[in-house]
């Protein structure tokens, strides 16, 4: 019993720490670099234009979406 307590409480540990604001924000500013950025990329790099704006899309989305998954794991 006294090391299944001692592990719940280690992960409760983990759980209630929180999230530095600063390292957020950052991550957040520099999505929005990226989502600019990516399609002047993509377009340079990509000759066909439907391609490149498809690649650019579902590239920011995935970002997006991973960073979404993040904050609700945490």
């Amino acid at each position: 019993m006294a090391d299944g307590h001692d592990a719940y409480m280690q992960a409760r540990k983990i759980t209630d720490t929180p999230f530095p604001f600063p390292y957020a924000q950052l991550v957040t500013f520099l999505l929005a670099i990226f989502s600019l950025t990516a399609p002047i990329v993509f377009a340079d790099k990509v000759d066909n234009i439907y391609l490149g704006c498809t690649l650019s899309f579902i590239t920011v989305v995935a970002y997006y979406g991973l960073n979404e998954v993040c904050k609700e794991v945490w």
